[in-house]
C-alpha cells in the first residue's frame, strides 16, 4: 500500500509540470489529468520526486510544482473479498521555491493506476508555475 501512496505522490508531483515538449502519454510515464482553472490537460510525469515536472501531452507547455494541497487516494484490491484502503497525506510546499518571475497557478490533479494487485486512484491540489506554450 506504501509504494502506491509513494507512487501517487511521486506522480502528483511530476504532473504538476506539464510537458516542456509534447510528449505522448505512450511515450512512458504516468498519465494524469491536471484541470487549472477552465483548462484540463493531460500530463506525463517522466521522473522521481516530489518536484519533478510534468508534461502536457498536447503542447510544449510543462508545469513545475511548488506545493501541494492534501492529498486523498484510495487503493482497491482486485481480490473482491478485500476492503478498499483509504490513504490522506498533508500539504506540503518547497521550501526553496525558485525565483523566475512567474505567476503561480492553482490547479487540481487526478491519476489512476492498475496492476495485477488492484487499482490505486488518488487526486488533490496542486499550485506552481508553467513553461512553454499552449499548441490550439
Amino acid at each position: 500500500m506504501r509504494n502506491f501512496v509513494k507512487l501517487g505522490m511521486t506522480a502528483a508531483a511530476a504532473m504538476v509540470v506539464l510537458g516542456a515538449m509534447a510528449v505522448p502519454a505512450s511515450a512512458g510515464g504516468l498519465p494524469i489529468t491536471l484541470t487549472c482553472g477552465g483548462t484540463t490537460l493531460t500530463a506525463v510525469v517522466n521522473g522521481n520526486g516530489d518536484w519533478a515536472p510534468a508534461r502536457d501531452s498536447g503542447s510544449t507547455r510543462v508545469f513545475h510544482p511548488t506545493a501541494f494541497g492534501e492529498f486523498t487516494g484510495t487503493f482497491t484490491p482486485a481480490d473482491p473479498s478485500q476492503p478498499p484502503t483509504n490513504e490522506t497525506e498533508a500539504p506540503f510546499a518547497r521550501k526553496n521555491q525558485p525565483r523566475n518571475g512567474r505567476p503561480t497557478v492553482d490547479c487540481t490533479y487526478h491519476f489512476t493506476f492498475t496492476d495485477p494487485s488492484g487499482t490505486f486512484a488518488g487526486g488533490g491540489g496542486v499550485t506552481g508555475w508553467t513553461s512553454g506554450t499552449r499548441n490550439n
